[in-house]
């Protein structure tokens, strides 16, 4: 994702840590851009057991992020938004778009994509959709043409969208 939201490493992102699937997102984002987080950690620095408020999210992102980056269902720390947050009371060109790891749960629950201001929900699809290896993308056409020139051809969504991939 930040390969293709972020333009160059000083590219800044915000990401939602509640778990060890988003901890390990920011890990490899810090690659590709520089990083804010929002953390959920409990006070013993190891375990999770909630996820931060649509209001704190709008408090603590980053004004200058090209995303907020979340993961719907932290399925080892067992933290699931059955939804994901509104950001429906502030204007959507002050929250940057959402991008949400949707791997173990897309296809069990509705999403509000203007509500949440989603920008790309991509999930693995052997959890839900279909055979291992495949990951299913879905972006916002206004958040084409935005990748660092060094991604590779076969991650970048444009380049594949252009093939009719």
């Amino acid at each position: 994702v930040p390969m293709n939201l972020c333009p160059d490493k000083d590219a800044k992102a915000t990401y939602i840590v509640s778990g060890t699937w988003s901890s390990r997102a920011v890990i490899e984002a810090k690659k590709y851009c520089t990083p804010t987080t929002i953390s959920s950690v409990n006070e013993d620095g190891a375990t999770f057991t909630s996820f931060p408020s649509a209001e704190r999210i709008v408090a603590e992102h980053d004004p200058e992020s090209k995303f907020i980056y979340m993961c719907s269902n932290e399925t080892v720390n067992g933290i699931e938004l059955h939804r994901l947050p509104v950001f429906d009371d502030v204007d959507n060109t002050t929250v940057p778009p959402l991008v949400v790891d949707a791997s173990s749960d897309f296809t069990s629950k509705p999403i509000s994509w203007r509500k949440s201001n989603v920008g790309i929900l991509f999930a693995c699809a052997s959890k839900n959709i279909g055979h291992p290896g495949i990951t299913m993308v879905i972006i916002r056409k206004d958040l084409l043409g935005q990748a660092n020139p060094f991604t590779p051809g076969f991650l970048n969504y444009e380049t594949n969208i252009l093939a009719d991939n």
